[in-house]
């Protein structure tokens, strides 16, 4: 550790005789270094900091050397460069049922009622009473089917294709090309609604008087040409319709008393078979119920919308959809009752849905709008993911879909959300353990970029060379890499600064032999080996500096001294030749060989020395 003195060391009183002059030392000022050093300015003074040491002449006059104690030039290492970095997940802009919009079609007259074909027809039946078909794959209409007196009230679609339509009081079955089939007149109630028989043989009417105070159903045998009721008739507020199988019969409605059905074209109790063995209800309080087809009993109910139920209707893979009065059309899984997804537009109240099976679909109808809604579980999965923009969403598709449609659009979601989570953490770990995690992913080089900074950080800020090794050890490439070079050098010659001794400075020489700061490494040793010998009382290592320093930078003041008081030291010069070899003999005589009758024996002696080894050489 250095001592301090007056901040003017040459203004102080030096004796006049200084044998062993004391060292008086400049002990700089420590600076913060602060965020940024490169905007940092470094006063003028500090890059002179250092010691001063007063020596005596000789002559009784002194002289101060200026010594540094630090590197003249400091490598300061830049910022690490601004990582572009702007990944993140894009959130869905639209809604779900936007997302699962695949079409919507607006026509100029209000629609009344939809179904769709098993070879993907749409009919809709509009308020004017006209029933318009039209192909889904090219959108065109290809039939209007019309009467010119009446209008059309109800339609129904077969399994085989064949279409029957009801106008006033009758009714007319066409075949699938829109040729007659066959035609008959029902009662003299209105028919509301037709549905066929599960094998398109018979099929049923529901009928109600014009005051819509009863109602019944009449059943047609095609094939027959024959229709017939009911046996009995029940006030239509004491019926109301069971589709799928009846029973022990292939009827596809079935009669319950005490229920009561609204009064408008779509019941407010819908009944449909599950699967043979239990019917599912909807009412107008928004609730779903299951009832037991042997016995009626009502087995579970459920709430599922917010208003009436409009509308429900079974599809494949146990999936059914409804509609209801609060805008929305939801499409369910009837085996576990679990919802899939809801569709839900503004001012849109869904009449009806059906399934549209060859495109995987559902259509439904709100006043004069056609909605066309995939379906499809793989895009509904992948549609909540985008939505909810949640890894856990993702992740849910790929396992139920490892291979599906959108499952590299989710594996690159999942890799941008685990590269966001470990750049908001931002540490060592999180960089690493998505490396880890994503080995092949698309930001792994942009992680181990930020792995970099945090490390360059870490050796910006702690100056440690162990640090600085390990970084480039670790690093064979890396943004500022020659200044980390530097830097470390400059730490190693620092550290050398700190040190007493030689020992450090032989070592950055070592490991930099043509480094920046190789003048300033010798300087500093030559400095140590000077004020050693200076301060010492005895004269080897004076004689030492000499020997390594022939003509260096305080050779004067040496050989000076060691004149001024060469009798006190002729012992120890003489033995240092001796000992030695042609320029330490050549010292010794170079003091003492005009001084032939006070020291003739060794002058004698070492000059035989030294004429034998230049025989020698």
């Amino acid at each position: 550790e250095t001592t301090t003195q007056s901040e003017n060391p040459a203004q102080e009183e030096t004796p006049a005789e200084t044998k062993a002059p004391e060292v008086a030392v400049v002990v700089p000022e420590t600076t913060t270094q602060s965020e940024n050093p490169a905007q940092e300015e470094t006063p003028a003074e500090t890059l002179n900091q250092g010691e001063f040491m007063e020596i005596a002449t000789g002559d009784g006059e002194t002289q101060q050397i200026f010594f540094e104690t630090k590197p003249e030039k400091e490598i300061i290492l830049p910022e690490f460069p601004t990582i572009v970095d702007t990944v993140r997940v894009a959130k869905a802009t639209k809604n779900f049922s936007e997302l699962m919009l695949d079409k919507k079609n607006l026509y100029t007259q209000n629609i009344v009622d939809i179904d769709v074909s098993k070879d993907g027809k749409l009919f809709m039946l509009r308020e004017t009473g006209v029933l318009q078909v039209v192909d889904l794959k090219t959108d065109q209409t290809v039939q209007e089917i019309k009467d010119p007196k009446k209008k059309i009230t109800a339609f129904a679609l077969d399994n085989n294709g064949a279409i029957a339509y009801a106008y006033g009081k009758h009714v007319k079955i066409l075949n699938p090309d829109f040729s007659q089939k066959a035609k008959f007149k029902g009662k003299k109630d209105i028919i509301e609604s037709l549905l066929f028989s599960s094998d398109g043989a018979e099929l049923a009417l529901y009928c109600c008087n014009d005051k819509l105070t009863k109602a019944h159903i009449v059943v047609y045998n095609i094939e027959k040409d024959k229709k017939y009721d009911f046996k009995e008739e029940y006030s239509k507020t004491k019926m109301c319709f069971v589709s799928g199988n009846y029973l022990k019969s292939k009827y596809l409605y079935f009669i319950l008393n005490e229920v009561r059905v609204s009064e408008t074209l779509y019941e407010k109790y819908n009944y449909k078979t599950l699967d043979g063995k239990h019917f599912l209800s909807a009412d107008q309080d928004g609730f779903l119920t299951y009832f037991d087809a042997s016995n009626k009993a009502k087995i579970k109910s459920m709430k599922i919308h917010d208003g009436q139920i409009n509308h429900f209707e079974f599809g494949s893979e146990n999936k059914y959809v409804t509609t209801s009065t609060d805008n929305t059309a939801k499409l369910w899984q009837a085996n576990t009752d679990s919802l899939i997804c809801v569709y839900s537009f503004p001012n849109s109240e869904f009449k009806k849905a059906v399934f549209n099976s060859e495109n995987n679909n559902v259509i439904t109808f709100a006043n004069k709008s056609i909605y066309i809604l995939n379906a499809d579980f793989q895009k509904i999965c992948y549609t909540n993911a985008l939505i909810s923009s949640a890894k856990q969403d993702f992740q849910k598709y790929l396992n139920t879909y490892p291979d599906g449609v959108y499952a590299t659009n989710c594996k690159q979601t999942i890799d941008k959300i685990d590269y966001i989570a470990s750049k908001t953490t931002n540490t060592m770990d999180s960089y690493t353990n998505y490396i880890t995690k994503q080995s092949d992913g698309a930001f792994v080089s942009l992680a181990k970029t930020q792995l970099k900074k945090i490390d360059y950080t870490i050796c910006k800020t702690n100056n440690s060379i162990a640090l600085f090794e390990e970084y480039l050890k670790k690093y064979d490439s890396s943004p500022n890499l020659d200044a980390m070079k530097s830097r470390l050098e400059y730490l190693y010659i620092s550290k050398a600064f700190k040190t007493t001794d030689t020992s450090e400075f032989r070592k950055y020489l070592i490991r930099y032999p043509s480094g920046e700061y190789v003048p300033t490494a010798k300087k500093q040793i030559e400095n140590i080996c000077f004020k050693e010998a200076w301060n010492d009382t005895i004269v080897s290592p004076k004689l030492q500096y000499l020997m390594r320093y022939p003509d260096g930078r305080y050779t004067s003041f040496i050989s000076k001294t060691i004149e001024t008081e060469k009798d006190k030291y002729e012992t120890d010069i003489y033995n240092f030749a001796k000992e030695g070899k042609l320029k330490e003999i050549d010292i010794y005589l170079s003091l003492y060989a005009a001084e032939q009758e006070k020291y003739a024996e060794h002058v004698k002696e070492l000059s035989a020395i030294k004429d034998y080894l230049e025989n020698q050489n």
